[in-house]
Parts: C-alpha cells; sequence; structure tokens
C-alpha cells in the first residue's frame, strides 16, 4: 500500500510539473506575442501611421495636454540631423493656470520671452529631451502649442511607412516638379489637422510633407506658377505669393521655397489625398 501511495504521490508531481511548464511557455508566448517596442524613449507598440492620433499618442506619453478642449495639429518632423513632435491644441484655461501646469511638470522649467497674463512661454526638459510650451492668446480661447526635440531615430521609425504615403510617383509626372524633386531630400513631416475651417486642408487624413534641396528654387517655383497651372484641375496661390495650392490626381498639393539653415534653398511640397466624395 506505502508503494502504492508513493506512486500516485509521484504521478501527481508529474502532471503538476507538466502544468507549470506548458504555464511557462504560454506566458513566454504570450510575452513575445506583446512585447512593448520601444523607439527613443517613446512606446511605439501599437503607433501606426494612418491612425490619426498616433503623434498625440506619442506626445502625452511624456506631458499631460492641460485642461484641454479640442485638437487642432499634430506633427512629426525631421531634418538632416534632427526631429520633433508638435501637438497644438485648444483650450479654455487661463494662462496662468497654464504657465503654472507645465512649469511644475517640465524639468529646468523657466518662463522666458514674454510671459503675462495673456502671454505664455515656457521652456524645459522632460527625460533629457527640450521641451518648449507656449500659446496664441484670443479673447474666446487660448491655443497651446508644444515642441518636443527628438532623436531622429524616431522620425527614422516611421520614415518607411511615411514614405509610402506620398504620391512621388504622381508628382513625378507633372511638368516642372520632376526636376525639382530631384535633388537630395532634405527633411519633411507627417501632420494630421483638426481645423475644418481649414480650405486647404482635410480633417483626420495625413498631409505629408517633404523638402528638397534644389539650386534656383525661387526662379524654377516662379516659372513653375506662371506655365504649369493649366496642368491641374484646380489651383490657387496665397495672396503674398509665396505657396501654390493645386488639385490633381485625387490630391491636394502645396508648393513653396524656402532656404535651410545652411542657405541652401530647397523646395517644400505638401501632399494630402483628397477624400472619396
Amino acid at each position: 500500500m506505502k508503494n502504492k501511495a508513493v506512486g500516485n504521490e509521484k504521478n501527481i508531481l508529474i502532471i503538476i510539473a507538466s502544468i507549470m511548464i506548458v504555464g511557462i511557455v504560454a506566458l513566454s508566448c504570450y510575452m513575445l506575442l506583446f512585447k512593448t517596442k520601444t523607439v527613443a524613449g517613446f512606446d511605439v507598440t501599437d503607433s501606426v501611421v494612418e491612425d490619426e492620433f498616433f503623434i498625440k499618442d506619442l506626445i502625452v506619453q511624456k506631458i499631460d495636454l492641460y485642461d484641454i478642449d479640442f485638437d487642432h495639429a499634430y506633427s512629426l518632423s525631421r531634418t538632416d540631423n534632427g526631429a520633433r513632435l508638435n501637438g497644438v491644441y485648444v483650450t479654455q484655461a487661463n494662462v496662468d493656470d497654464l504657465r503654472d501646469f507645465y512649469m511644475q511638470v517640465l524639468e529646468e522649467s523657466e518662463s522666458i520671452g514674454d510671459n503675462s497674463s495673456v502671454s505664455m512661454n515656457v521652456k524645459g526638459k522632460i527625460d533629457g529631451m527640450d521641451v518648449e510650451v507656449k500659446n496664441y492668446f484670443s479673447e474666446v480661447t487660448n491655443v497651446v502649442d508644444i515642441v518636443i526635440d527628438v532623436d531622429v531615430a524616431l522620425a527614422d521609425y516611421f520614415e518607411a511607412d511615411v514614405q509610402m504615403l506620398f504620391p512621388k510617383s504622381l508628382l513625378s509626372n507633372i511638368d516642372g516638379v520632376s526636376d525639382m524633386i530631384s535633388g537630395d531630400q532634405y527633411g519633411g513631416f507627417i501632420m494630421y489637422t483638426f481645423d475644418s475651417y481649414d480650405q486647404f486642408a482635410y480633417v483626420g487624413i495625413p498631409k505629408i510633407s517633404r523638402a528638397y534641396k534644389y539650386d534656383n528654387a525661387s526662379v524654377a517655383f516662379e516659372k513653375f506658377k506662371k506655365e504649369t497651372q493649366d496642368g491641374f484641375d484646380e489651383t490657387v496661390i496665397s495672396d503674398d505669393g509665396s505657396r501654390l495650392y493645386a488639385k490633381t490626381d485625387g490630391y491636394l498639393y502645396m508648393f513653396a521655397v524656402s532656404e535651410n539653415k545652411q542657405g541652401d534653398e530647397i523646395v517644400i511640397i505638401n501632399a494630402q489625398k483628397m477624400p472619396e466624395e
């Protein structure tokens, strides 16, 4: 009887051990399947560029948007040597409360520039990253603008997916554009805007911008404005002549020329897919 009891006890222990092994294997598989992906200090596990709030989600990992009423715009931009997250939102909070909050949550915080009952400009750090928060005041509301300088690796992580959203092949078929985008890419951004009153943007649809170095870009741009508008379904030139908006092939484009810090002329092109009617 004693040997039988010992045998049963061994069988029970074997069963328990087997259950534990199965549990450990299952837990390991679960952890591998749902492993957190971190890039440049940000959790990008669930980040998808087609998600209109993916940039906002990255920002709020580091800093709360104090007393937000509604979203205005969020962007992730990059140049040759840096990148930044930018969030703009609207709030009814007064400037003093906004300043107090951001002065408390930022490390090494300081007020810079003009600070008053209607103006806020706060600078500091979060997890070693430079942060600047300022506001645009009106009698009706406050618009808060947050900029976080991030490691370029964060922009690099999303670059391939963002690049796929930019219709470079379509642009290459437009007279006057193919040459302007033949130079080295200097930088760009992905932006989501939520301002339904902006006639040159669509809510919740990614706006992709690309900048290209191009010698004599300003001359080429002036020629482009005069000679190639017939190739578009619709065009609008800004009041100061610095921007050309055009619609064709299901996209809304913006064309402009600027200079980088090194004095190189760059062509800037924004592209946003128009919603289906």
